[in-house]
């Protein structure tokens, strides 16, 4: 019986998603189909239909644990740290890092050419501090977007402090 929580299945849906973001960072995801993925795995195509609808649910379902995770992460360490944005954006910088080839990919190929866009945002801020500045934030977020999609296509060769610390003085810090 193969249920969707043993551990098991979710070693199968691990090495799909490995597999599926290895070919991602070879190919377009309109390339990939589901008889590679299967043979890179070594499942059957029923193993695949088990966990995923085609690529493209892979691609949805990929793309909002890492978001959830990117929130989670952020929100930690903006509360370990009073408030401390800075720090929070070097741990979430960190978590983009080790899963770059997904990131570059959602950057280089998605409408909107963000990773923060008004949803995560609202959830990170909340409304209050949206509605308060919203300008600023859209600026940033503009801008921070650019400097990851920069940043993942030069293989993340500085480090996330680096990356922070190439922005003009207290601008993290005043957001």
């Amino acid at each position: 019986m193969n249920i969707k929580n043993n551990s098991r299945s979710q070693e199968t849906q691990a090495k799909i998603e490995t597999a599926f973001l290895k070919k991602l960072s070879e190919k377009n995801i309109s390339k990939i189909t589901v008889k590679e993925l299967c043979e890179e795995v070594g499942i059957t195509r029923s193993s695949f239909y088990g966990h995923y609808e085609d690529v493209y649910d892979l691609f949805k379902k990929i793309e909002k644990n890492t978001n959830d995770e990117v929130i989670h992460i952020f929100k930690t360490e903006l509360y370990k740290h009073s408030s401390d944005f800075r720090v929070a954006l070097i741990q979430t910088l960190r978590f983009i890092e080790s899963n770059k080839l997904f990131y570059l990919y959602l950057l280089e190929n998605s409408n909107e050419k963000s990773l923060f866009n008004e949803i995560l945002i609202y959830d990170i801020f909340g409304p209050k501090e949206i509605d308060q500045d919203i300008s600023k934030i859209i600026f940033f977020v503009g801008g921070l977007n650019a400097l990851l999609l920069h940043w993942l296509q030069n293989d993340c060769k500085e480090s996330p402090e680096e990356i922070l610390d190439s922005l003009p003085k207290n601008y993290v810090n005043n957001i």
